[in-house]
């Protein structure tokens, strides 16, 4: 898996490694807008909407 760097403003940054679901596409890397858990990070299988493998995983940050 590869690693990708995403900035998210100009002081910090998040790291997170790609992932594939089980419909063998990468991952959508999303930010919740939810009452319930705003401005979390996480992922989900791109085609969640149309059939998709439904995945659905919070983001952790990577220890180094």
């Amino acid at each position: 898996m590869s690693t990708s760097n995403t900035s998210m403003s100009d002081t910090s940054e998040i790291q997170f490694r790609n992932r594939k679901c089980r419909c063998e596409v990468r991952a959508t890397f999303r930010i919740s807008e939810s009452k319930e858990n705003p401005v979390m990070v996480y992922f989900a299988c791109l085609f969640n909407n149309t059939n998709g493998c439904g995945l659905f995983e919070w983001w952790m940050p990577l220890h180094k």
